[in-house]
């Protein structure tokens, strides 16, 4: 476990691997959800090679945002209340992760042997927003917003994803 500095808080120091490494999210949502859980059920609910997971949780632990209690993994007691906090501005859809934090967006995806992770920032979501982005292509987007065609397409998913998060 990291020596806490006493000017360095816990939050900070999760925000900054999140923010740095926001791949780790999904494996802190299903150890959170679960309420611990063992690296074969971690692996088996995420759908990803053991070695991914293994990685992830040499990160957590590393940090000491996730503990081992006997054969279980679980959120570190230290960091309840901050992960908390975190889900409580994130969405999921299936096995696609957003959350926010500051004035970005984080998205993790789940595939069928990795995790990627990519961001947006807000303010150019809230630009594109003002366009009607359901019918539109990241090329048009692209063009329209002056910005690179990989940020415009990530755009139209992100709100995508948070219109469906935003249905009942």
């Amino acid at each position: 476990m990291i020596e806490m500095n006493s000017k360095i808080s816990r939050k900070a120091v999760f925000i900054d691997l999140i923010t740095r490494k926001p791949w780790l999210t999904p494996v802190i949502y299903t150890v959170y959800s679960l309420q611990g859980v063992t690296l074969s059920e971690l692996r088996e609910n995420l759908g990803v090679r053991t070695s991914v997971v293994k990685r992830a949780l040499w990160w957590l632990m590393k940090h000491g945002i996730v503990e081992k209690t006997g054969e279980k993994y679980i959120i570190a007691k230290d960091y309840t209340s901050i992960v908390d906090e975190l889900f409580l501005n994130s969405c999921r859809v299936g096995k696609t992760f957003v959350f926010k934090i500051g004035s970005t967006y984080f998205i993790a995806v789940v595939r069928n042997s990795k995790i990627t992770a990519y961001s947006v920032p807000e303010k150019y979501l809230k630009e594109a927003s003002s366009l009607k982005l359901e019918n539109v292509k990241p090329v048009e987007l692209s063009r329209e917003a002056g910005i690179p065609v990989k940020l415009a397409s990530r755009i139209i998913k992100l709100h995508s994803i948070l219109e469906n998060c935003r249905k009942p």
